[in-house]
């Protein structure tokens, strides 16, 4: 469940877009609005490579990979603002990271748990996701 709260931290970023656009006032709103969409974009590919690579490696390396690259996409952000292009570098590197969770997180899910429990378990998880 503590990774499940860590999935919507994509939608954090959303937050700080009005503060980008006051650092960067140069920046068209759209260049500014790519901070936040190039997340999603990243996403859909990680979802695909993390599906490949749970065949190679184990899902525990694999989720302190994605809590690594998400926690310097984090700090890379915070201390690197004032580069617009190391704000897409830092969203390229939380997009990466909250795709390849998001499917290790429900593989774990349907792994340990069935039938009731399992529906029991993805309803919490989903409440942790949404809340």
């Amino acid at each position: 469940m503590i990774l499940s709260l860590i999935l919507p931290s994509k939608e954090m970023v959303a937050l700080v877009l009005a503060g980008v656009a006051k650092a960067h006032p140069e920046a068209s709103v759209t260049s500014v609005q790519m901070v936040f969409t190039l997340i999603t974009l990243i996403v859909v590919p990680a979802m695909l490579i993390a599906g490949k690579l749970v065949n190679r490696f184990t899902k525990k390396k694999l989720l302190i990979v994605c809590c690594l690259l998400m926690l310097g996409g984090g700090l890379m952000g915070y201390f690197c603002y004032a580069s617009l292009l190391m704000l897409y570098v830092a969203s390229a590197l939380i997009g990466f990271g909250n795709g390849m969770l998001n499917p290790i997180v429900s593989g774990l899910i349907a792994e340990h748990f069935t039938g009731d429990e399992r529906a029991s378990v993805n309803g919490v998880q989903t409440l942790f996701v949404s809340g």
